[in-house]
């Protein structure tokens, strides 16, 4: 793994915590983690993850805050 993949996995890491247990918006979020916009967070997260950020909330949002 190269360690700019490495650096955007930790990132995405990072992000799906605070997707789990905020209600942060995803807007929010990407900027909090660098990326310059909601496109290019959602297409980095949906290759790290295989789905959006957007599908992702709803089905792994810690006790349904």
């Amino acid at each position: 793994m190269t360690p700019i993949k490495y650096h955007q996995l930790i990132r995405i890491e990072k992000a799906k915590e605070m997707i789990r247990y905020s209600r942060t918006p995803l807007k929010e979020i990407a900027c909090l983690f660098g990326y310059e916009n909601i496109h290019s967070f959602s297409r980095t997260f949906r290759q790290v993850e295989g789905v959006s950020p957007s599908y992702y909330r709803p089905r792994h949002q810690a006790d349904r805050i």
